[in-house]
């Protein structure tokens, strides 16, 4: 009947992340195809101490509500078969990071994988300076990928000390195993590393293993 109704989720919804300072972060909460992926928006509500701070907020929230309409907009053409994952597609490099590390629990690659996947993050936020945190996932191209490779042959941690071989090797395949994925969820039309040759990759180092031999066990003993 007309006056039944329906319990459906919203597929986009405001969130708020208490920060250190007081102020709240909004971020987009967005559900589709029974997952959940999250969307910071850079956008800060302040403590109403003040008039000025209360017309801040109320402008603030305009902005966040005007952003999280045009992501329902995006996912509704989406089903109509207008766009194919456009949501994806704007998705922000850091928050497919998020979206591939989830989908990775679902697919029981372990949390070795997903610790694997937050480091390559980190070293494409140092590769990519301020860019991380505004690059799309449709403007990665050919040349940040052959960047990113460079990059992990040279790279250091943040105590300084060089990545090993084996580090920058696993790193790079978690880079080119995401995008592969964003390629299958259609929010890039082709991997650019497909167009990279071998050598321009971190390749995995020959690990030479020493043994003991049984007396000398028996002199550790």
């Amino acid at each position: 009947t007309h006056d039944k109704q329906i319990n459906t989720k919203e597929p986009v919804r405001l969130r708020f992340k208490k920060l250190a300072n007081s102020n709240l972060s909004i971020y987009l909460d967005i559900y589709t195809n029974g997952i959940s992926t999250y969307e910071f928006l850079n956008l800060y509500l302040v403590p109403e101490t003040t008039p000025d701070a209360k017309i801040i907020n109320k402008h603030v929230l305009g902005a966040a509500n005007a952003i999280k309409a045009r992501r329902i907009i995006e996912i509704a053409k989406g089903k109509a078969g207008i766009n194919h994952n456009t949501s994806l597609a704007h998705m922000r490099l850091g928050q497919y990071v998020q979206h591939h590390i989830e989908r990775s629990q679902e697919t029981h690659r372990g949390a070795s994988y997903a610790s694997t996947c937050s480091n390559m993050y980190n070293h494409l936020v140092s590769y990519l300076g301020h860019r991380a945190n505004t690059l799309q996932m449709k403007e990665i191209t050919l040349d940040i990928c052959k960047g990113f490779a460079q990059y992990l042959k040279h790279a250091r941690t943040n105590s300084g000390r060089r990545i090993s071989g084996v580090s920058a090797y696993h790193y790079f395949c978690s880079f080119k195993s995401m995008l592969a994925e964003a390629v299958v969820e259609q929010a890039i039309p082709t991997n650019p590393i497909a167009h990279m040759r071998s050598s321009e990759m971190p390749q995995r180092p020959v690990v030479i293993k020493a043994f003991l031999h049984a007396d000398e066990v028996v002199q550790l003993v």
